[in-house]
């Protein structure tokens, strides 16, 4: 299995456990980001919501647990396959987590060869889900897009409704190319230009860079 420098969010309240399961996907060439605490975990992947192409937690953790802790990542990318790890003590079992969005459930303890193969499988599953074309940005972005007349036509594949960016700055402002007579109330005049300053737009260019 080539990992390909693939990106992992690592969380697990153990220390133990947590550099042991590190030392086994970083040898298999994958590019590991360990937490042991889940809030700081959390902080990180909103800093970085589409830098991961997988969350492997700990269910039984202080602070969050491993199922907090993902329906707050999936609210944020709901793209992102995420990994559940559960002692045999734990109060949670797989219809569980699969009801609360994530796919992917291993009880522990668990063969070293198991845990490999659930993560290519969960980054595989990832791949063989968002199509190239698909636009899937969160709810909270989408909420805060109050000002726009067209229902966010945009992400429905009407790509007539995309602003075509012209030039950005620090991936903040976005000017936008004057050949789509169909804007909505937030493209703005800049002297003889134009910018966009939706936010659902913003997160288009920033997460698919169009």
């Amino acid at each position: 299995m080539e990992a390909k420098n693939q990106r992992i969010l690592l969380v697990d309240d153990d220390p133990q456990l947590l550099l042991l399961s590190e030392m086994v996907l970083t040898k298999l060439g994958y590019n590991v980001i360990s937490h042991s605490n889940s809030n700081h975990a959390l902080e990180l992947f909103k800093d970085l919501p589409d830098q991961f192409d997988l969350v492997i937690t700990d269910f039984r953790m202080p602070g969050r647990n491993g199922a907090e802790l993902s329906k707050e990542l999936l609210e944020i990318n709901p793209d992102i396959p995420i990994i559940i790890c559960a002692g045999a003590g734990s109060d949670i079992d797989e219809e569980e987590v699969k009801l609360s969005g994530v796919k992917f459930f291993m009880r522990k303890p668990f063969l070293k060869n198991d845990f490999i193969k659930m993560v290519s499988e969960a980054i595989n599953d990832k791949k063989n889900n968002v199509s190239d074309d698909a636009i899937r940005i969160s709810d909270q972005v989408q909420q805060s897009a109050t000002d726009c007349t067209k229902g966010l036509s945009c992400l429905n594949n009407e790509k007539n409704d995309i602003c075509k960016i012209d030039s950005c700055v620090n991936d903040n402002v976005h000017f936008v190319k004057d050949d789509n007579d169909r804007y909505c109330n937030y493209k703005k005049n800049f002297g003889s230009a134009f910018y966009c300053n939706c936010p659902v737009r913003k997160e288009i260019y920033n997460k698919y860079k169009k």
